[in-house]
């Protein structure tokens, strides 16, 4: 839950002649904690009654019920004690790969959603986010090579994690093309999701995952 506290903080930034009233309801709330939800119930009337500006207005209902930001779920493997690291990925190139690596949970998501509910524009949507999925995943992969040289390296490599960086690794299974990413075609770079990712992708669409996964 937020805190009443900083809530009020923030307020007061935006409406600062709310302050006698604000900071007597905060004053109450710090001295008996135990009631705070009389007290946010205090704070919603007071802003109710005292509020007429609408930017303000807009502003305040930004800070009551914008929602904190889940941890991303990223589907990178850590790196193991026998893999062969060819170099860490510059902070620049990682950025961007983290964000596709999100754009693609959330695509697999959608992707089972739109299965399941046979949602036509919601297809659409997909297919073409998919192609511009596709297209920016190999721009990161032209760069990848680029940076590490592999141009005339006939090698398959992965990304997996060290900490908080991404590291460039030697697929060490030869003969396997690279695995499919979500929404996007076959590739020299490989992002896998393992099965504890896709459990919880099955979790946050309320669905039970599947048995054996």
């Amino acid at each position: 839950m937020k805190s009443l506290g900083r809530t009020i903080d923030r307020i007061l930034r935006i409406a600062p002649e709310l302050k006698p009233q604000l900071s007597m309801i905060k004053s109450k709330w710090k001295r008996w904690p135990q009631r705070t939800t009389d007290y946010w119930k205090e704070l919603a009337t007071t802003l109710s009654q005292n509020v007429a500006d609408e930017e303000e207005q807009e502003k305040i209902r930004e800070i009551l019920y914008n929602p904190r930001r889940a941890k991303p779920i990223y589907t990178f493997d850590e790196v193991g004690p026998n893999d062969k690291v060819l170099g860490t990925i510059p902070e620049y190139l990682a950025d961007r790969i983290k964000r596709h690596d999100l754009a693609s949970v959330h695509m697999a998501m959608q992707q089972t959603k739109a299965s399941l509910t046979k949602d036509p524009d919601l297809i659409v949507q997909l297919t073409r986010r998919s192609a511009k999925t596709e297209i920016a995943m190999k721009k990161i992969w032209l760069d990848l090579k680029d940076h590490f040289g592999l141009w005339d390296k006939n090698i398959k490599v992965t990304i997996k994690k060290q900490g908080s960086l991404l590291q460039l690794v030697i697929d060490e299974m030869t003969g396997i093309l690279p695995s499919k990413i979500p929404g996007v075609g076959d590739s020299d770079l490989m992002i896998k999701v393992d099965p504890d990712t896709l459990r919880g992708i099955f979790r946050m669409l309320g669905l039970d995952p599947p048995l054996g996964l």
